[in-house]
């Protein structure tokens, strides 16, 4: 089904959706032009993403807890390792993709190396491969 048949069919079950109180689905369906078990699969599936937004949540609060736990320095490997060890099953690219939306970004300091001025006169030796 082309997108934009199928955006306007979720439009039409949206509001058959909604007024379905007031009127039959079977006449709303004929009247808008859908079938019947377009509008009836749209709602299961509606209800399954709904179900699948609220774990979502849930998820998401998770990640921020341990994300702000570590001070802002935790990535999405240690992340989901963490969230693993606490019994939560969830995948690194889902963790990458949820801190990526909530603007979840480690924060990390280089490490301190000290700048050699004179590299021959310390313990290096002369490149010979060149």
């Amino acid at each position: 089904m082309p997108a934009h048949l199928y955006a306007s069919t979720r439009l039409k079950c949206d509001a058959i959706h909604r007024l379905e109180s007031r009127h039959s689905v079977r006449r709303m369906c004929r009247v808008l032009g859908i079938r019947e078990w377009q509008y009836y699969q749209w709602r299961i599936q509606e209800e399954n993403r709904k179900g699948r937004r609220l774990r979502e949540s849930e998820l998401v609060r998770a990640i921020e807890s341990a994300f702000h736990g570590s001070e802002d320095t935790y990535g999405c490997r240690k992340i989901t390792k963490e969230l693993r060890n606490a019994g939560i099953a969830v995948s690194e690219w889902k963790v990458r993709r949820i801190m990526r939306e909530h603007g979840f970004y480690s924060v990390t300091q280089r490490k301190y190396r000290p700048f050699r001025h004179h590299l021959e006169k310390g313990p290096y030796k002369e490149d010979l491969v060149r």
